[in-house]
Parts: structure tokens; C-alpha cells; sequence
């Protein structure tokens, strides 16, 4: 028997405790948004949030179209997802945001890894169902065995045969931001992902947009208010409104402080994402 949980509160902390009471033996796998608990008469899920059915065949379509294909050689460590300069407190006002749309997508289609068919298939789907399935090719898994309460052994880890052509994506979109950069000039501000923040520059502005252009990708442009940074020992808090509907609406969120520890851990903060997208 299986059954699949919404992870609530300590739900699946409270399920892990009680399998360790009565010391059965069983395994729990835990990925980036799923825990599973096995035993031999049934298996228990607990999920961040319920992925739609779309979403699983758009995963389906991309391991059919990537499987034959030569796996990417990919340093991990030399990923970027972020880069910024900021080293004091600042109150800037109005900034643009230019947001590659579909990045990881686009580059797995641009570069001849993914066919026309399953980019449109992707594209056509939520914003939700685009970041799971490209991010379900990134996936890895721990799995604990328990036998009476304890622990038996080290972890397994499991690594998806597909994370490659995740890192590749994510090498590509961090090349292209840093040629959008060099076009900023003194007008950058920062590089979240596939996102660039610089002050209010047209000239810059167009220069990036015709470059995106130029290599066949596609972007939204906006313009955002208010936009401020405070600097503490642990992150970087930057502030800004964001256009929502007839309303300007705050937008905060932490920038890591760069150092080689959040340049390792930073794909976690993106995968996050997938349990975010609206």
C-alpha cells in the first residue's frame, strides 16, 4: 500500500519517530521535496506540494529526448547562480529587471538537446510545471536504512544520471548573464539566476535586450521601486516594490554572502524554487 502526504508541520518527523518505536526495519529516502518511508507491507510520502500530472510528462519527455545523449562534463564548483559587489548599505530608487524567460529550457532546445516538440510541450505549461520538470533532472536522494529504532550503516546517496544536463543549463545561463553584465557596464547591480538587476540605464537596457535577442532567447523587462540594500554578517537583504496588478507590492529576499561554502549549496536554494513558483 502507498500513500502520499502533504508535508505538514512535523508530520513526517512524527512519522519517522513512530517506525522507530515499534523497530521495524525500514528506509526513508529523503529527495529535495519528497520523504519516503518504506516497509515491507506498505510505503508512506511526504511531499512539499502535489505536482500536477503535466508536469511528470514534461520530466518523461525530457529523459526520452536526453537519454542517448552524450552526458555533459560539468564542474560543479565553478557554477555560478548569483553574483553581485555590494559592500556597504544602499538606497538606489527605481532599478530595471531583465529576466531570461524559460532559460533552462530554451538552452537545452537552442543546444540540440531537447527536441522543438518538448520545448513547446514545456513552454506551454504553468511557470510551476517548467521548474519541476527541467529541475527533476537535478535530483538526488539520501536513503537512511533504520532497524530497531537505529540506524544501520552510512547513507546512500542516489544521483540522478540526468544532473549534468541540469549543470549544463545552468553553465550556459550563468555565461549569458555575465555577457549581459560586461553590457551594463557601471549601471549593474547584481545577477540573481537568470535575472539581472541594474540601475536606470536605457542605453544598457536596450544593449541587453538586443543581445538576448541576438541568441535566439526570450525576456520580460520591468521597472522596480524603492529598491535598497542592508548588508549584516550572514546575508545581504535587498528591498524592492514589484508591480502587481494596479498595486506596487514589497519584494524582499537574502543574497548569500559569496564565499566557495554558498557557491556549493546554492543549487539547493534553487530547486527550492520548484516548491515556491507560483
Amino acid at each position: 500500500m502507498k500513500r502520499t502526504n502533504l508535508l505538514r508541520g512535523n508530520n513526517a518527523r512524527a512519522y519517522l519517530n513512530y517506525l522507530k518505536a515499534i523497530g521495524i526495519p525500514f528506509t526513508m529516502t529523503c529527495s529535495n521535496y519528497t520523504v519516503l518511508f518504506k516497509t515491507d507491507f506498505m510505503e508512506k510520502k511526504f511531499v512539499y506540494s502535489m505536482q500536477s500530472n503535466r508536469a511528470f510528462t514534461c520530466f518523461a519527455k525530457l529523459k526520452k529526448d536526453i537519454k542517448n545523449k552524450p552526458v555533459p562534463d560539468i564542474d560543479q564548483n565553478t557554477l555560478s547562480y548569483f553574483v553581485h559587489d555590494f559592500k556597504q548599505d544602499a538606497q538606489i530608487g527605481d532599478i530595471i529587471n531583465i529576466d531570461l524567460k524559460s532559460a533552462y529550457a530554451t538552452i537545452l532546445h537552442m543546444d540540440g538537446y531537447i527536441s522543438a516538440d518538448t520545448y513547446s510541450y514545456i513552454c506551454a505549461g504553468s511557470k510551476q510545471e517548467r521548474l519541476v520538470s527541467v529541475g527533476m533532472l537535478a535530483s538526488k536522494k539520501q536513503e537512511y536504512k533504520f532497524d530497531s529504532g537505529h540506524i544501520i550503516g552510512d547513507p546512500l546517496e542516489i544521483i540522478s544520471p540526468y544532473s549534468n544536463f541540469f549543470f549544463y543549463a545552468v553553465k550556459r545561463t550563468g555565461e549569458i548573464m555575465d555577457e549581459l553584465k560586461k553590457l551594463c557596464g557601471e549601471s549593474y547591480l547584481f545577477t540573481w539566476v537568470d535575472g539581472i538587476y541594474l540601475k536606470p540605464d536605457i542605453q544598457a537596457m536596450q544593449a541587453c535586450e538586443e543581445y538576448i535577442e541576438s541568441i535566439g532567447m526570450k525576456y520580460t523587462s520591468e521597472w522596480l521601486r524603492d529598491f535598497s540594500v542592508k548588508i549584516n554578517s550572514k546575508f545581504i537583504t535587498v528591498n524592492f516594490l514589484k508591480k502587481s496588478g494596479p498595486e506596487w507590492k514589497p519584494k524582499p529576499f537574502n543574497l548569500p554572502i559569496v564565499n566557495t561554502e554558498f557557491k556549493r549549496l546554492m543549487i539547493d536554494a534553487i530547486l527550492s524554487r520548484l516548491r515556491k513558483a507560483a
